[in-house]
């Protein structure tokens, strides 16, 4: 269900709205899960979504060589917030 929207130029890459949008959000619904398609996912994504308490769950088209490795990502962010990095 959309919760909120934003017109993006077509040559603009819509992963870098996606935390925008959610922290944006003015409405009553406060969704946990977000889901983009393979162009909004990012691992700047995974971690910023992470922090702020979202799941984040994109849609991958088609068979991705390089799928980011969530696990990694959210044990680098932890080892950064407790300064063992």
């Amino acid at each position: 269900m959309p919760v909120n929207a934003r017109i993006i130029g077509a040559n603009e890459h819509e992963s870098h709205y996606v935390f925008d949008i959610l922290f944006n959000n003015t409405t009553d619904i406060q969704p946990a899960v977000h889901s983009t398609d393979t162009y909004g996912a990012n691992e700047v994504n995974f971690a910023l979504l992470y922090l702020f308490g979202y799941q984040f769950a994109p849609r991958y088209r088609g068979k991705q060589p390089e799928l980011i490795d969530m696990k990694a990502v959210i044990q680098q962010l932890e080892g950064l917030i407790s300064g063992e990095f």
